[in-house]
C-alpha cells in the first residue's frame, strides 16, 4: 500500500520540522561547549579501556533488551521470532529511529507482519506494554536505589525521591484507570469507536499480562539485569569526565535516559537528550556543559555499538522462516 501524496507531504514536512529543531539544539550545544573550554579539556583524560568496557556493556544491554522484547512479544501475541532475526529488527529499528521518529517502529511492524505473520496491532500491543512496563520498572528500581543510597537529591527544589515515586505511581495506575474509563464509555462515532476498540484491546492485554506472574517474573528479572547494566555505563560516562557521581544521582539520570528513549521530539532525540542531561547536570551541581558532554559521549558510544551489531548481524542472519514456538532463555 502506497501513501497518498498528501500524507507523504505531511510526513516530509513533519520530518523537516523535527530535523530543524534537532539542528537548532545541536547548534546550541556547540555554543554551550564553546563557552566552557574546561569541560572540553576533560576529553583528554578519557581512558580508552573504559570506553571499550562501556561499549561492551552497551552490547550486553542491547542483547538483554532483545531477549526481554521477545518474551513480551510471545506473551502478547503467542508468536515469536528467532533470536537473531529479533535482534536484527530491534537494532535496525533503533538506527532508523535516529533518522526519523517512528520510522524504526514502522519498519519493525511491517517486517513482523510480512515475514512472521504477526499483525501490526499485535506489534503495537507488544510495544505499548513493553514501554509501559520498562518505564515502571525503571522508575521503581531507581527509587529503591535512591532510598538505599541514603543520599538526598533535589531537582528544582523538589525531592528527587518524591518526583520518581510520584511518576511511578501515576504510570503504574494509568492502564487500570484508562481501562475502567474505556469500559464505561462506548463512543457512537465510527472513527472514534475504531480507536476506542483498538485501545481497549491493548489495555486488556496489558492488564491480563500483569496477572501472569510467571512471565512477569522473567521480565522483571531481565529488567533488573538491564538496570544493573545501565548504572555502570552512566557512572563511567561521567567519571571519565572527572565527575564521580553518587548512585542516587545516577538513578535520576537512568530515569531521564528512559524518558528520552520513549518520548521523542527529534530524530533519536538528538540534541534533546544531551540538553536534558545538561539541565540535570546543572541541577545536581556538575554543570550544564559537563552534562551535555557526557550525554554526547554516551550517544556516540551507543551508536558505534549499534552499527557494529548491525554489521555483525547482517552477515550471520539466518534464512530460515518464522518459528512459532515459545521463547526459551
Amino acid at each position: 500500500m502506497f501513501l497518498s501524496s498528501d500524507n507523504t507531504g505531511k510526513r516530509f514536512f513533519t520530518a523537516g520540522i523535527r530535523w530543524t529543531f534537532a539542528i537548532a539544539c545541536v547548534i546550541y550545544i556547540v555554543i554551550i561547549l564553546g563557552r566552557n573550554q574546561n569541560a572540553l579539556r576533560s576529553i583528554a583524560h578519557i581512558n580508552f579501556a573504559s570506553i571499550i568496557f562501556m561499549a561492551a556493556l552497551y552490547a550486553i544491554y542491547y542483547l538483554l533488551y532483545g531477549i526481554r522484547f521477545r518474551i513480551i512479544l510471545w506473551k502478547c501475541t503467542q508468536k515469536t521470532i528467532p533470536h537473531i532475526k529479533n535482534l536484527i529488527l530491534l537494532v535496525n529499528g533503533m538506527l532508523l529511529n535516529s533518522l526519523l521518529p517512528q520510522m524504526g517502529n514502522a519498519y519493525r511492524g511491517l517486517r513482523m507482519k510480512k515475514e512472521h505473520q504477526i499483525p501490526y496491532t499485535g506489534y503495537i500491543t507488544t510495544y505499548g506494554f513493553f514501554i509501559w512496563l520498562d518505564m515502571c520498572l525503571n522508575l521503581f528500581l531507581s527509587f529503591v536505589l535512591m532510598v538505599g543510597a541514603k543520599t538526598k537529591v533535589d531537582i528544582g527544589g523538589f525531592s528527587g525521591q518524591l518526583i520518581v515515586i510520584s511518576m511511578f505511581l501515576a504510570l503504574i495506575s494509568a492502564p487500570l484507570i484508562a481501562r475502567f474509563l474505556f469500559k464505561t464509555f462506548t463512543p457512537k462515532w465510527q472513527p472514534l469507536f475504531k480507536i476506542w476498540s483498538q485501545a481497549t484491546g491493548v489495555l486488556d492485554v496489558m492488564v491480563y499480562s500483569i496477572r501472569d506472574w510467571k512471565s512477569l517474573l522473567r521480565i522483571v528479572g531481565l529488567s533488573l539485569m538491564l538496570f544493573v547494566n545501565l548504572i555502570p555505563i552512566l557512572y563511567l560516562g561521567f567519571q571519565q569526565l572527572g565527575h564521580a557521581l553518587p548512585v542516587s544521582t545516577i538513578a535520576i539520570f537512568c530515569v531521564l535516559y528512559k524518558i528520552s528513549v520513549y518520548v521523542v521530539l527529534t530524530p533519536g532525540n538528538i540534541g534533546i537528550r544531551e540538553l536534558a542531561y545538561g539541565v540535570l547536570g546543572k541541577e545536581v551541581g556538575i554543570g550544564m556543559a559537563e552534562g551535555v558532554l557526557a550525554g554526547t559521549m554516551l550517544r556516540v558510544i551507543s551508536y558505534f555499538v549499534l552499527l557494529i551489531l548491525a554489521g555483525c548481524l547482517y552477515f550471520i542472519q539466518p534464512n530460515r522462516s518464522d518459528c512459532i514456538q515459545p521463547p526459551n532463555l
